[in-house]
């Protein structure tokens, strides 16, 4: 229910001889005094408890969406909020007649308000008693009247599954309601908004998925969620339902898959200072256990590196999968386990250039974009769609992703990441795969892609072979090209280096198809032993296998030994190492002493538009 804007004092003066007598309007003395009597009853430092302390209740998420430190006003705003006195100074500071015009206007000009506005303003409405003593009884009528025009029209008009209809239809009402209950039109708000919560979590896939685009976001919506929950079960009379406490634990799992061993966000450029309010004891991720402390409890405190599982199976202590993949959104998430930093991937293939995040122990080494350069015959060649999920497996020995993106000249980049559980590596391999009916059939390919290194690591090259050391103080990880021959001083067709800014940069040539693939391993145990790789003979009825038509890999060190094949056109049945294959893709754990191959991932019957 939205309000007219009551007339002004002066606007009464002239009818009343001097005394605002108007019944919509309330004189700045009186309005204290019903919002004083509200504050006593209900408010954000009784409801929310040692969280409110310093306003950190508010606080949450915002700095893991801007990238930045939560701005000044906002923290004044959450301090008045949870009826902490803000310094004089402080306050004065701050332009409030300036900063309402421009929130009110951001949340009527767009449609929808963005996350982080829609999370704005229910600071501001918790504020609202605390600034009836700062503000002129104009303006602060304004900004109710605008906020509660907000709440309905999201409540109106919003798809129930949008994060607005939960944090404007469902939290800003509540919050109105509840700290403003002395004023009719706002105590009204309690059910409707209650409603809104429930209608929220009832969409609870469409919603999350929503939440999680962009993942920087998803923790502002999670901080919502708690808010709306203690509100709920402040009432007395009803309790936040289970679809709640379910719709809470999956968006809580979500993020702490996603969050960084040092507790901040993926893909999100703020440091761990700045989202000190996400953490400690009264902070977003700890409070986010409530909605199912079996599950969320050993996950979250695992995942930032506060207590490990103990090298217990996920089943024994109830924690959830160690893989996340949202298709909609092209978001994945694969970890070897929940208390293993190592090796962790955070993928988003929503854009044309996919962005990726992996851990070496507690910190990044790859973060950013994921940069692909195709040239055939010379001429550059263009993506010219969007990336779309090939395949998706996940068992106790792999993770894996296949993806895919048409480009200009009639070719298709295949891309795949594949998660070596128990070993601790990465497999990221490319494949360019041109039509036949391309006019540059069977011409050359000139691949090139390029990974951001985090600046916390150097790349340092073998003096006689082509892989490279990653290194930091504390972490490892040991990058094979192995596409490329291993010995510096003989030719080959595909390169790795570390260019001048500081990205991984695979380079690869070929014919008609070729295939591009990085080993990474993040088990420094094993960097100290000696070490090879081969690309294989591949056979198909007593003729040699060009590598445009298949290739297949061993790499060793030490004892362990691993094969990976990869068919790029069409369907055959190979040999390689004595061992028959008719699939597209093949990895296996070798074993020399019997020759054996023990299988971790068989992918077969891709779809192949280009035969």
């Amino acid at each position: 229910m939205s309000i007219d804007l009551p007339p002004t004092a002066s606007d009464c003066d002239s009818e009343s001889n001097g005394t605002a007598s108007h019944s919509g309007f309330i004189e700045g003395e009186q309005l204290n005094k019903r919002l004083t009597k509200s504050i006593r009853e209900k408010s954000p430092a009784t409801v929310f408890g040692i969280s409110a302390d310093r306003g950190r209740v508010y606080q949450w998420g915002v700095s893991a969406s801007t990238g930045n430190q939560i701005k000044p006003y906002w923290k004044t705003l959450a301090n008045l909020a949870c009826g902490r006195k803000a310094e004089t100074s402080q306050t004065k500071e701050c332009d409030w007649e300036s900063l309402t015009a421009e929130l009110l206007n951001q949340l009527a000009s767009s449609s929808p308000a963005s996350v982080l506005v829609a999370s704005e303003a229910v600071v501001w409405a918790a504020a609202l008693p605390a600034l009836s003593k700062t503000m002129s009884p104009n303006s602060w009528w304004r900004l109710l009247s605008g906020l509660q025009q907000a709440h309905e029209t999201v409540i109106q008009e919003g798809p129930p599954y949008a994060s607005n209809h939960l944090i404007l239809g469902g939290e800003l009402g509540l919050t109105l309601a509840c700290c403003l209950s002395k004023l009719p039109h706002c105590k009204q708000l309690q059910k409707p908004s209650t409603n809104a919560v429930r209608e929220w979590c009832d969409h609870d896939v469409e919603s999350i998925a929503d939440s999680i685009q962009p993942i920087r976001n998803s923790r502002l919506v999670l901080a919502s969620l708690i808010r709306c929950k203690q509100w709920i079960d402040s009432f007395g009379k009803t309790k936040a339902n289970k679809k709640l406490n379910s719709t809470g634990e999956w968006l809580a799992t979500w993020i702490a898959a996603t969050s960084r061993p040092d507790g901040t966000a993926a893909f999100s450029q703020a440091t761990r200072k700045a989202i000190k309010s996400d953490l400690g004891h009264d902070g977003l991720l700890q409070q986010a256990k409530q909605f199912d402390r079996d599950t969320l409890a050993p996950a979250i405190d695992a995942a930032l590196g506060q207590k490990t599982t103990g090298g217990r199976l996920a089943w024994e202590i109830s924690l959830p999968a160690a893989v996340h993949h949202e298709p909609d959104n092209k978001l994945i998430t694969m970890q070897c386990e929940w208390d293993v930093p190592h090796a962790k991937v955070v993928l988003d293939y929503s854009h044309e250039d996919v962005a990726l995040e992996i851990s070496a122990g507690k910190k990044l080494v790859l973060e950013g974009e994921w940069q692909t350069q195709i040239e055939l015959g010379d001429v550059e060649q263009l993506p010219t769609g969007p990336w779309t999920e090939v395949c998706e497996f996940t068992d106790d020995d792999v993770h894996y992703l296949e993806i895919e993106q048409p480009w200009s000249g009639g070719v298709t980049l295949q891309r795949q990441i594949l998660q070596f559980r128990e070993d601790r590596a990465l497999l990221l391999a490319d494949a360019v795969l041109v039509a036949k009916d391309s006019t540059h059939q069977p011409g050359r390919i000139q691949y090139s892609s390029r990974l951001p290194l985090t600046k916390h690591f150097a790349a340092v090259e073998e003096q006689e072979t082509r892989e490279l050391h990653l290194t930091d103080k504390r972490s490892k990880v040991l990058a094979i090209p192995l596409a490329a021959g291993e010995w510096r001083i003989g030719p080959s067709d595909a390169t790795l280096r570390c260019s001048d800014d500081h990205h991984l940069v695979s380079s690869c040539t070929g014919l008609g198809r070729l295939y591009c693939p990085l080993w990474l391993d993040f088990t420094p145990r094993r960097f100290r032993r000696k070490r090879t790789w081969r690309q294989l003979t591949v056979a198909d009825q007593l003729r040699i296998v060009p590598p445009n038509e298949a290739v297949a890999y061993r790499i060793q060190q030490g004892s362990e030994q691993w094969v990976v094949y990869r068919s790029l056109e069409g369907k055959a049945c190979r040999t390689f190492l004595g061992k028959h294959m008719l699939a597209d893709f093949f990895c296996s754990r070798f074993h020399p002493s019997d020759g054996g191959q023990e299988e971790l991932i068989t992918v077969d019957d891709h779809p192949d538009e280009n035969e």
